[in-house]
């Protein structure tokens, strides 16, 4: 394939899936950009290699003439969340950008798999720059939340330079629909509903507004995973019990004392008692931070809780189609808990 910049200019490419292989040579890219830390469980050469074999991780790559590397594009299926997949990897050489091969990789890789497989896929981009954000943007994701990921102090990261370390990686949650059109039924906090109805209406998705109840009977259904060289766990909760106070004490106690730990808790929209889970994890110091929709089975509201390192805010870039509910999150966490106003 040719391809062509504004200028004129053209290259010649090929566009092929990486084979299992190729997982070291994948490996040493992410190190370069990312550092030796970020990606965790995707530098494990086995489990790369596993990955690409099961097309659990399918990974375009881009190869000029001289079979050098353009760019690389990934998406997997391997989350908490059966039914959807998420970008985990985009980069361009610099010499190649300008080329529209961000959105040449993304169709070329995404009409490879099933529609009928997911429903729908998520881009987790960096908020160092707007580069990526506008790239989803342009394939047609909607930006939905932020993720405020795990502690990063690793100077190797090409992507940290010029920053004081250590910093939390924040991320923008970006959706973009496939075979789910209809969320169901969504309990809400009252405080929190305005936005989420918002991102609904933008990802032009059917959903139905209810009351949310105390629950009384039966026991939480949760899981919970930590990362532990990033000093993050995340909390899945599908089902909100009455014991569910104990359970997020209990976690706290049990994951919170390693310096700089935070957690982040994905609350099942779609469960009657899931504004009373936001209620308690708002009382133990978590704070709102946007919607994952259509993952999957269900739907999910977002909290974060960091208490020893800050989410950075003054240092987030965010495009424009963001920042009104960008603005909004921060307002939260600057005014509702801790008592700083805008």
């Amino acid at each position: 394939m040719t391809i062509y910049n504004k200028k004129g200019e053209s290259r010649d490419v090929v566009f092929r899936f990486a084979r299992p292989d190729e997982a070291p040579h994948l490996i040493a890219l992410l190190k370069k950009q990312h550092g030796i830390g970020y990606y965790s469980k995707m530098y494990d050469e086995t489990y790369m290699k596993d990955l690409i074999a099961t097309e659990n991780l399918r990974i375009t790559i881009v190869e000029q003439a001289d079979g050098t590397l353009a760019g690389i594009v990934g998406v997997s299926s391997d989350n908490p969340f059966p039914g959807s997949i998420s970008f985990v990897m985009l980069m361009i050489i610099p010499s190649m950008r300008g080329f529209g091969l961000a959105k040449k990789m993304h169709a070329f890789l995404m009409d490879a798999i099933p529609p009928q497989a997911y429903t729908a896929s998520y881009g987790h981009c960096m908020t160092l720059d707007t580069k990526s954000q506008k790239n989803l943007i342009g394939f047609g994701y909607v930006m939905t939340g932020l993720l405020p990921n795990g502690y990063f102090n690793d100077p190797t990261a090409e992507y940290l330079a010029g920053f004081t370390l250590p910093v939390k990686d924040v991320l923008v949650v970006a959706c973009l629909p496939h075979t789910k059109k209809d969320a169901g039924c969504l309990y809400i906090p009252s405080f929190y509903r305005e936005y989420v109805i918002g991102v609904y209406r933008s990802l032009g998705v059917i959903a139905r507004i209810e009351t949310g109840e105390i629950p009384s009977g039966f026991a939480s259904v949760y899981s919970l995973s930590d990362i532990p060289e990033h000093r993050y766990c995340e909390l899945l909760v599908q089902k909100t019990g009455d014991d569910f106070k104990e359970v997020l004490v209990k976690m706290l106690r049990q994951y919170g004392g390693p310096e700089n730990q935070s957690f982040t808790a994905f609350v099942n929209l779609n469960d009657p008692g899931g504004p009373h889970a936001c209620r308690l994890l708002e009382e133990q110091g978590f704070f709102f931070t946007g919607v994952q929709p259509l993952s999957g089975q269900y739907e999910y509201l977002l909290m974060h809780y960091s208490p020893a390192l800050p989410v950075p805010f003054d240092r987030i870039a965010v495009v424009p189609e963001f920042k009104e509910r960008f603005d909004y999150i921060r307002h939260l966490y600057q005014e509702v808990f801790h008592g700083q106003a805008d």
